[in-house]
């Protein structure tokens, strides 16, 4: 083994010598791994792209306090026609009382 050669020579006459096979696959298992990380994070990342760009078209918190910003009458007029709404709508669902 290389290694063991090098080991038996004095500290100043050692030669420079190449990794030793087990070192290399070493070297190429975590080569390997890390790229398969890159590839995960890529993906990952196209994913969280995606999601915000989706997150950009709904209203937001600035959005909200806007519409608190608003006159406190103006923004119960339009609570309550909201609210009738909805009620509108749930009453079409129910069936009529005899």
């Amino acid at each position: 083994m290389p290694d063991q050669d090098l080991q038996k020579q004095p500290k100043g006459k050692r030669k420079p010598t190449l990794m030793s096979n087990k070192s290399l696959a070493t070297l190429r298992d975590r080569v390997r791994a890390a790229a398969d990380t890159i590839v995960q994070l890529r993906s990952e990342n196209e994913s969280l792209r995606a999601k915000l760009a989706a997150l950009e078209g709904t209203p937001s918190v600035a959005g909200l306090a806007e519409t608190l910003e608003t006159d406190p009458a103006t923004l119960k007029a339009q609570l309550d026609r909201f609210i009738q709404t909805i009620d509108h709508y749930l009453g079409e669902d129910e069936p009529a009382n005899p």
